[in-house]
């Protein structure tokens, strides 16, 4: 049965525009006549309670055995138990809105689809987390305002400092003398705050994944693991800097690639363990505007 599990993408949408089409049409027969409900809402649900039903179901069946991170199942949690919430409540309004249209059940009616349409709409927003990233609404509007991503993210005294630090330790940077560990402060933490918390720091975490920490590192992203220390090439942030693939740009995104020299020290480093201090050290904290 977990096979039919993909079909959840192309069942998922139909009903749920179908229960945004009958709060609409309910809201324009409230206002004509708050005492009659819309002729099509009662057969619109009865599509949409039956579609619910089986987007529901293959979501289920899509979800379970999935593995991540921490943060990338409790995403599937949320969307599918509002998956299942939905159903129930757009079963409900349909069971109330049949039959004569008297006050109290007509008002009931309208409640429970008003609570499925937000339901729809929070387990949607929760669905495009899951696909396109936690920041997918910021993107867009970035986008449609032209806006540069950087300047809505590095907005904050913290953040300009950080950024600012880690390009003069960049500027100087060089490997360690042969024979001699790699430095996380020197070698390591210049290039993570310098290249990777724009997209993957406290203001924003995209794909699931932060890099301010080793902890949170640890935890990896939606996709994959982001360190595996003592393996480099199972290791995300390294295996990401240096190459693409057709559905996953290089690291970082829209920027030029990392120096090898750069590459080759984080591997250096996850081979080693990736030693990481804790509490992650923040000299920049000491950096003045």
């Amino acid at each position: 049965m977990k096979p039919l599990g993909v079909l959840h993408p192309l069942l998922v949408h139909f009903p749920f525009a179908l229960v945004l089409t009958v709060a609409l049409l309910e809201f324009r027969a409230y206002r004509a006549d708050r005492s009659l409900p819309s002729p099509h809402a009662h057969p619109l649900l009865a599509v949409a309670a039956i579609g619910a039903l089986a987007a529901a179901a293959t979501g289920w069946l899509h979800a379970s055995g999935r593995t991540g991170s921490d943060a990338i199942l409790f995403a599937i949690e949320r969307h599918r138990w509002f998956g299942v919430a939905s159903t129930v409540l757009i079963s409900g309004a349909w069971w109330l809105f049949r039959g004569e249209p008297r006050e109290g059940r007509l008002l009931g009616a309208r409640a429970l689809l008003l609570l499925a349409t937000l339901s729809v709409g929070i387990g949607g927003h929760f669905g495009a987390e899951l696909t396109h990233g936690r920041d997918t609404y910021l993107a867009a509007l970035d986008q449609l305002l032209g806006r540069d991503p950087a300047e809505r993210e590095l907005s904050g005294k913290a953040a300009r400092a950080r950024l600012r630090w880690a390009e003069e330790r960049l500027t100087e940077w060089s490997p360690p003398s042969s024979g001699l560990p790699l430095s996380y402060e020197g070698q390591i933490q210049p290039i993570l705050v310098g290249r990777c918390l724009v997209c993957h720091g406290p203001e924003k975490m995209v794909g699931g994944l932060r890099l301010d920490s080793r902890r949170k590192a640890l935890q990896g992203g939606d996709r994959d693991e982001a360190i595996v220390p003592g393996d480099h090439a199972a290791s995300g942030l390294w295996y990401r800097s240096s190459r693409a693939e057709t559905d996953r740009p290089q690291m970082p995104k829209d920027e030029p690639p990392l120096p090898p020299e750069w590459i080759d020290a984080i591997a250096r480093w996850i081979d080693e363990g990736a030693p990481w201090p804790e509490p992650e050290p923040t000299p920049w904290n000491s950096t003045e505007d």
